[in-house]
């Protein structure tokens, strides 16, 4: 107590007031701190998981180009169409890994230096098409059809491990998206296992490897200009009259 003029007063009720409202701020600060937190977390997790997502599709490019030229090589054109049709679901799939990122983020994926896969022996430089026949076919397709099932394989099981960590951070918009992916390639290695299960069923046999070429360039000549070429020429023509 403290007196001023004949008038006590008492020095807590000031202190009091001033350490209730630093109290009610610091409360008020920290459902909003925490929710900071979290969302940084969920930015530094989003980052992790698109980066892993885009340098994996780099690689598949890649190796699904080399896959196309490998049996274009051997002269298998049946093969190499369906390789050629996944090369480029694989490019268009890049593309809306970084819309969706850019969408849901609101940031640029980050460029990471990535190690690709060689797929082609390196001996095979010294080499023609000339140098080809039916003597090697079986040993080739068959190395191809197991690499070609393994890297599916561990694409599936990429995409399942970042869409598991997407639900355990509640990112569910990211997740679903990563679900399409798995759809996806769980289809491909539907499709992949059938062509190794018919091929084993053979042997490898060159005839039956023969026999199966029309069949699948057929299916994926259609499939590539019904998805790219007459989709773009349809598109071409339409910016056109359009002008």
């Amino acid at each position: 107590m403290y007196e001023v003029n004949g008038v006590k007063y008492d020095e807590n009720i000031n202190t009091s007031k001033t350490n209730t409202e630093q109290g009610w701020n610091t409360q008020e600060q920290q459902p909003y701190m925490g929710t900071q937190r979290n969302k940084r977390m969920q930015e530094n997790i989003a980052e992790e998981v698109y980066v892993k997502l885009d340098e994996h599709m780099q690689k598949a490019l890649s190796f699904h180009e080399q896959l196309a030229d490998y049996f274009c090589f051997l002269g298998l054109q049946g093969f190499k169409r369906k390789l050629e049709c996944q090369y480029m679901d694989e490019c268009a799939n890049k593309r809306k890994l970084h819309h969706k990122y850019i969408n849901l983020h609101q940031k640029l994926i980050p460029l990471r230096q990535v190690q690709f896969p060689q797929m082609i022996p390196r001996d095979w430089n010294k080499y023609t098409t000339d140098d080809v026949n039916d003597s090697v076919l079986p040993k080739f397709v068959k190395n191809a059809m197991e690499q070609y099932k393994q890297w599916e394989h561990e694409t599936k099981e990429l995409y399942e491990e970042q869409w598991q960590k997407c639900m355990n951070n509640g990112m569910g918009a990211d997740a679903e998206y990563i679900s399409k992916l798995i759809q996806d390639v769980t289809k491909e290695l539907k499709e992949i296992n059938r062509m190794c299960e018919q091929l084993n069923g053979t042997g490898y046999d060159v005839i039956a490897i023969h026999n199966m070429q029309d069949k699948y360039h057929k299916k994926y000549k259609d499939k590539y200009n019904d998805t790219y070429t007459d989709k773009w020429k349809k598109e071409t023509k339409h910016n056109k009259t359009n002008k």
